[in-house]
């Protein structure tokens, strides 16, 4: 499985390798109406750059890491795993998407609005600012769904139990009580 990490991660480089030099280049004159002379914020936007390739991609990392962990645990007691599974694929994913959020307000958008604030006399930003966030957020979740089947699957065919039952309302509670908060 870790060959397929790596799969997706080097599929990935190609599309950011040539889309942000890319993005940087077909935005350069915006960028120096906007700042009005001073530099533009590279730091916080390669943090930002990191946060989003090393977070999202390094959940999956995590994200097998309790899926070893769920395995473990289901050869000491089947119905404590199928438990804690959903619980922590949740945590993983929603600690996940909640850094993805305070880090994006913190490094982008924060810095962004305050700058127009001061130089256009409090104007609001147009258009929607969370876009951004869509795709990182969107594979964590993809991460934490696959973590969630590829248990069941395996609870399932290794256990001659009713078990994985248990497993898949605690997947189904788990998923509609963070959705409901």
């Amino acid at each position: 499985a870790l060959s397929i990490f790596s799969a997706v991660t080097v599929a990935c480089l190609p599309h950011l390798c040539v889309v942000a030099p890319l993005h940087v280049r077909l935005t350069r004159r915006k960028r120096r109406s906007e700042l009005g002379g001073r530099s533009f914020p590279w730091v916080k936007h390669f943090l930002w750059f990191l946060w989003v390739a090393f977070g999202t991609f390094g959940t999956w990392l995590v994200l097998y890491g309790v899926a070893f962990a769920f395995l473990a645990m289901s050869r000491w007691n089947t119905l404590l795993a199928s438990l804690a599974l959903p619980l922590l694929t949740s945590a993983v994913e929603l600690g996940t998407a909640c850094g993805t959020v305070f880090l994006y307000d913190a490094l982008v958008y924060g810095p962004r609005i305050r700058s127009r604030m001061g130089s256009r006399g409090g104007r609001a930003m147009l258009g929607d600012q969370r876009e951004l966030l869509i795709l990182p957020i969107a594979i964590t979740h993809a991460y934490a769904e696959g973590c969630r089947l590829v248990s069941l699957l395996a609870t399932t065919a290794t256990q001659p139990s009713w078990i994985w039952v248990a497993q898949l309302l605690g997947c189904n509670l788990t998923n509609i009580v963070v959705r409901l908060t």
